[in-house]
This record gives structure tokens, sequence and C-alpha cells, in this order.
């Protein structure tokens, strides 16, 4: 009880410090390097240095075979996790909801000498119906309706009205052998987003879980086996 009073007391400081900090870094376009990866990261897209979810999904994948795969990233952001998995033999098309998030996809794909498949699209709605034999997903997670872009890497909407879409939209776009990764922080409502799962006849297997500094990140494996 008191290691966890301790904790938030801890995230509450850390976060007065570090968020002005982070809206000043974020406000300029900025350089990043990833193992070979040269990447820029424009004003108002997910800084993928600055968080971990990224790198642990990255580490995660390490362990998934996805040569000759067709992959679906959501929400691709800067294009990081898209850009390292086609290195590795994947079929990848990267996807998102922001305009400047595609633009900054396309500048770093063409940065590092890349083909990629960029879409801009809110969550499936502009993909073709086409089944993927992997999803992987980084999903905004805070409980807020977005009013402007930048918001939809964060915030799912007032009633986590973006897992209801994704979870009911996936269907399509899976077959009975796909593979669907979600990376979920301890800081959002897990079991809320499980529930959400559930109804849409989805479940949620932890796979794999990795604790940075404070907080716990969890990969999840979501299976819909019933329907087919």
């Amino acid at each position: 009880m008191q290691k966890t009073i301790f904790k938030k007391l801890g995230k509450r400081i850390l976060e007065k410090t570090w968020r002005p900090f982070l809206s000043w870094y974020l406000s300029k376009e900025r350089n990043y390097k990833y193992k070979n990866l040269n990447l820029t990261i424009s004003p108002g897209v997910f800084h993928p240095g600055l968080f971990f979810s990224t790198k642990i999904l990255i580490e995660f994948l390490e362990k998934i075979p996805l040569n000759g795969k067709k992959v679906l990233e959501l929400g691709a952001g800067s294009g990081l996790i898209s850009l390292e998995i086609t290195k590795k033999g994947a079929d990848v098309i990267a996807s998102d909801i922001s305009s400047k998030a595609v633009n900054n996809i396309k500048e770093n794909a063409f940065k590092n000498n890349i083909r990629l498949n960029v879409v801009q699209s809110d969550l499936f709605n502009s993909l073709d119906n086409v089944k993927f034999d992997v999803v992987v997903v980084n999903p905004p997670y805070y409980p807020h309706n977005p009013s402007i872009e930048s918001e939809y890497a964060w915030y799912c909407g007032k009633n986590f009205e973006y897992f209801i879409r994704f979870f009911s939209e996936l269907k399509s776009y899976i077959h009975k052998d796909s593979e669907v990764y979600m990376i979920l922080s301890e800081d959002c409502d897990i079991s809320a987003i499980k529930r959400i799962a559930e109804d849409q006849n989805m479940q949620m297997m932890e796979v794999y879980i990795k604790k940075r500094l404070w907080e716990l990140n969890y990969v999840f494996k979501i299976s819909a086996s019933s329907l087919f």
C-alpha cells in the first residue's frame, strides 16, 4: 500500500516537471535514431524515443516470424515500427488518421530508402477489403474526446469509442490464422478495454510484459477464433 502511494506521488511530481519540457521539445522537428534507422519526427507526431511503448512493441515483434507476412500497423505515427518490420521481410501497410503522421512516415521511408505502403485512414475506413496475417497497434487509450489532430494519438474518446470501433471492425480484416497484437500501459483502464473486446467476441491474452522505470507495459494477443 505504502509503495503504491509513493509510486503515484512520484508519477505526479515527474509529470509536473516532464510535461512542460515535453511540450517544448515536441513543438519542433526533431531527429531520432533507432538502430540503423534515421528518423525525422514532425511536431504533432508521436515521438517513439520519448515513450516506452514503441520500443517495447518492437522488442516483442522481434520474436515473431514476419518474413513474407502481410502486416497492418494501425496508428503508425512516425513509422518506426512499420519500417523496422519491413526490414525483416514483412509486407507492411502503415496507416494513421493524422495527415501529419502520414507525411512523416513517407518522409522517413524515403529517408531510409525503404518502400512502404502508407495510407491515411481512420482505423479501417480507407483500407481495402483485405485479410491481414498480422495486425499491430499501439492505440490511444485515455478516455477523452480529441479536439485537434495530434490528440488522436492519445485520446480514444470519452466512452472508449476507438476500442468499440476497433474490435467491431477488426473481424473483417483478419482470417482464422491471423495474429493481432496490442500494447497497453498500466496507466489505462485495461479492464474496460477487455470488456469491450468481450462484447465483440474477442479475447485479449497477455503475452508479454515489460517494466521501464515506473511503468508496466503489456502486449496482448487478440483472438477471435469463435468467429471462424
